[in-house]
Parts: C-alpha cells; sequence; structure tokens
C-alpha cells in the first residue's frame, strides 16, 4: 500500500499514472468486468458489493453480486468506473488529502483498494472503495 502525505504527492502521481497506463494498456478494447464495493460512511445497502460489466468502454450491466439483482438507476450514477477511481485518487493528492492509502493491482494497474481521508478536520468524510473480480475480456 502507498501512504501519501503532502511532501510525497509528485511520486504518488508518478506511481498513478504508471498503474492508470498499464491498465488503459490491458483494456484498450474496453472490454471488461469487476466488483466494486464502497466502505465509507453511509447506509448498509450502499455498501453492497455491485459487480460492473463494461463493453466499448461503456457499462452495459450492473448488478448486486451478493443477489444478481439489477442496481437501480438512480443508484448507478453513484457507481465509480475505474476512470473514476483514478480521477478521486488524483484529485486527493493534487487537494493534498490528509491521507491516501491504496494498493495497485500488479498485473493491470487498477486500484484494488483506495482510503481517502481528505480532511482531518472533518469526521465521516473519508470514502474507501475494494474492487475485486476483474476480468479483462
Amino acid at each position: 500500500a502507498i501512504n501519501s502525505t503532502s511532501s510525497s504527492n509528485n511520486a504518488n502521481l508518478n506511481t498513478l499514472n504508471t498503474n492508470e497506463a498499464k491498465w488503459k494498456a490491458a483494456t484498450t478494447n474496453g472490454n471488461y468486468d469487476y466488483t466494486v464495493q464502497f466502505g465509507g460512511f453511509t447506509a448498509p445497502e450502499y455498501r453492497r458489493p455491485i459487480a460492473v460489466s463494461v463493453n466499448n468502454g461503456q457499462v452495459s450491466n450492473m448488478t448486486y453480486a451478493d443477489t444478481g439483482e439489477a442496481v437501480a438507476a438512480d443508484r448507478q450514477a453513484s457507481v465509480p468506473s475505474m476512470q473514476d477511481l483514478f480521477q478521486e485518487l488524483r484529485d486527493a493528492y493534487k487537494n493534498n488529502a490528509a491521507q491516501v492509502n491504496v494498493t495497485y493491482d500488479p498485473t493491470y494497474g487498477y486500484p484494488s483498494s483506495l482510503y481517502i481521508d481528505r480532511s482531518a478536520m472533518i469526521a465521516d468524510e473519508e470514502v474507501s472503495y475494494s474492487v475485486s473480480n476483474v476480468r479483462v475480456r
């Protein structure tokens, strides 16, 4: 895992860019599946794992991984894409978040787990995600 302080943000941005390039190289056709789970301070239904299928770079299917039921349209907009996760990390580094912990997948470069505490002075604004079951097609 990579821990961030503002003094190391350039190195962390370089690591992020390297891993994002690895992800883009592995998914040039835009076809992949993954499961994402939000771990922040929110209602339990928002912490359920969601299976996402992407075809030609566009989300084609989104279901709850635990039941297979479709994710409601109003909930789908808040489910992060891989690009959203990379951008969330980039924004955290650029805005000198109080803490950023991230683990990148060694093969594909996607963030398999991330935790961001934007401000040490604000309670319950931390976000965390875990990404699993990634399959590049």
